[in-house]
C-alpha cells in the first residue's frame, strides 16, 4: 500500500498509462491553402476525431486534435505541387481529405517535414490516393524519416480503380515510429516512380499522427474505474 490508500499494483497501472496522457495527437490535411478542411467529428482510418490543420507551403505551428496549440510545426517543400481535385462518392470528411494533395516530383524531392513532435511513440496514418483518371499513375511510395532516431521505412499504396472508401494498403498505410528529441526533424518524402520527365510520382493527401497507445476513454477507464473502487470501498484493516 502507498499512504495507506492507493496498491502499488494501481500506480504501477498508472505509470504506464502515463505515455498516453502525454502523448500527442495530430490530423493534417495536406493540400492548398484554400482547401475546405474536414469536420471535427471526421476521425479518418484513425478514428481520431479532433481539430484538422492545413498543411501547405507556409511553415507554421499546429493544433492538436483538441485545439491545443503546441510547438509541432512544418511544411511542404513545394506549394506549387498542392492540388485540389473533385472527386465523386466522397463521403464528407473522405472528400475534404482525399480531394486536395501534395504531387511528388520525378526527382523525388518533393516532400513535408516537421518538427517539434514530444518524445515518444507513434504511429503514422498516410492517406496517398489519387483518382484514376488522373496522370498520377496507380501507386504512392511515401518514406518517413525521423532523425533523432535514424529511423527510415517506405510505405505503399496501391491504387486505380474508383474510390470504394478508405482501406488500408489501397488510399492509406500505416507505420509506426518513436521521437527521442523533439528537435529532430520528421518528413514524408514523396518517391519517384520512374526516370523521365513522362514518369508517374507518388501523391500525398494527408497525416494522421497519433500516439502509442492512443489516448481515449478505453485506455484510462480500467485505471480510473480501479482507483474509484478503491475509494468507496476504503483502505482495508486488520
Amino acid at each position: 500500500m502507498v499512504n495507506g490508500n492507493i496498491p502499488i499494483s494501481c500506480l504501477s497501472a498508472l505509470c504506464v498509462w502515463a505515455p498516453i496522457a502525454n502523448g500527442q495527437a495530430f490530423n493534417l490535411d495536406v493540400g492548398p491553402t484554400d482547401a475546405p478542411l474536414p469536420a471535427i467529428q471526421y476521425g479518418a482510418s484513425a478514428d481520431q476525431a479532433g481539430i484538422w490543420n492545413r498543411v501547405d507551403g507556409t511553415l507554421r505551428s499546429f493544433l492538436d486534435v483538441n485545439g491545443i496549440a503546441i510547438d509541432f510545426r512544418g511544411a511542404v517543400s513545394s506549394s506549387s505541387s498542392l492540388r485540389s481535385t473533385a472527386v465523386a462518392g466522397l463521403d464528407p470528411g473522405d472528400k475534404e481529405l482525399m480531394e486536395s494533395y501534395l504531387l511528388g516530383d520525378v526527382l523525388g524531392l518533393t516532400r513535408v517535414s516537421f518538427t517539434g513532435l514530444r518524445p515518444g511513440a507513434y504511429r503514422a496514418f498516410i492517406y496517398a490516393w489519387h483518382a484514376p483518371d488522373s496522370s498520377g499513375g496507380t501507386r504512392s511510395e511515401i518514406e518517413l524519416v525521423e532523425t533523432s532516431t535514424g529511423f527510415s521505412q517506405v510505405v505503399t499504396t496501391l491504387f486505380g480503380s474508383p474510390w470504394s472508401g478508405q482501406a488500408e494498403g489501397t488510399t492509406y498505410a500505416t507505420v509506426n515510429f518513436s521521437v527521442v528529441d523533439s528537435s529532430g526533424l520528421l518528413f514524408f518524402r514523396l518517391k519517384s516512380l520512374g526516370n523521365d520527365e513522362d514518369s508517374p510520382v507518388s501523391v500525398l493527401n494527408g497525416i494522421q499522427i497519433v500516439p502509442i497507445p492512443a489516448p481515449g476513454p478505453a485506455a484510462s477507464m480500467p485505471i480510473f474505474s480501479l482507483i474509484a473502487f478503491h475509494r468507496r470501498r476504503g483502505p482495508s484493516h486488520g
